[in-house]
C-alpha cells in the first residue's frame, strides 16, 4: 500500500487561493503525522550524538591513560 501525495493544481480565482490559504492555517502543525516522526527521528538523532560522544571521551581518556602507562 502506497501513500502519495497529489498534486494539486494551482488555484484559479481569488477565492480559491483565499480557501487554500485559510485551510492551511486552520492546520494544526503540530498535531501533524509528519511532523511528530520527524521531531521523534531528531531526538533520537541527538540522543546517539550524545551517547557517542560520551563514549569517544571515556575512548580516549582510556587509551590517553594507556598510553602513559608506557612511558
Amino acid at each position: 500500500m502506497e501513500h502519495r501525495r497529489r498534486r494539486r493544481e494551482p488555484p484559479k480565482t481569488l477565492e480559491d487561493a483565499r480557501a487554500i490559504v485559510q485551510a492551511i492555517a486552520k492546520r494544526q502543525v503540530e498535531n501533524d503525522r509528519w511532523v511528530k516522526m520527524w521531531r521523534f527521528c531528531k531526538q533520537v538523532v541527538y540522543l546517539f550524538a550524545l551517547v557517542g560522544a560520551y563514549l569517544l571521551y571515556y575512548l580516549i581518556g582510556t587509551i590517553n591513560e594507556a598510553l602513559s602507562l608506557l612511558n
